[in-house]
């Protein structure tokens, strides 16, 4: 094989480990942070690395991605009512008025590459 086939099929590999990644096939996966809810830590074009895990492994503390509707939120966990995890964005002045239900839980806080 020439060089030239094995650098197309090398491209060819690392588009698919790209795309993969993107979509959650790992157990990290990237998000665009959008908004200002985490500023000072997080700012938006942050770009966010979560991490799969478990409901019963977040603590009080932790930044997680939960499902919202449509879109996903990345807030600090602030406290637990029962199963369920009460929220609030670093830069809001109150708690999310919603509890997050476990099933509802995307990943939690890795890293972040700034903007």
């Amino acid at each position: 094989m020439t060089k030239a086939l094995w650098l197309q099929y090398l491209l060819i590999l690392v588009s698919i480990m790209i795309v993969w990644f993107s979509v959650g096939v790992f157990p990290v996966f990237p998000t665009l942070v959008l908004t200002g809810s985490m500023e000072p830590m997080i700012k938006p074009g942050d770009i966010v690395i979560m991490q799969k895990i478990e409901p019963e492994m977040i603590q009080i503390g932790d930044v997680i991605q939960f499902k919202v509707k449509d879109y996903d939120i990345i807030h600090r966990v602030i406290a637990m009512e029962g199963i369920e995890f009460k929220t609030k964005g670093d830069n809001n002045n109150t708690a999310d008025s919603d509890l997050v239900n476990p099933g509802f839980v995307r990943g939690k806080y890795i890293f972040h590459v700034p903007a």
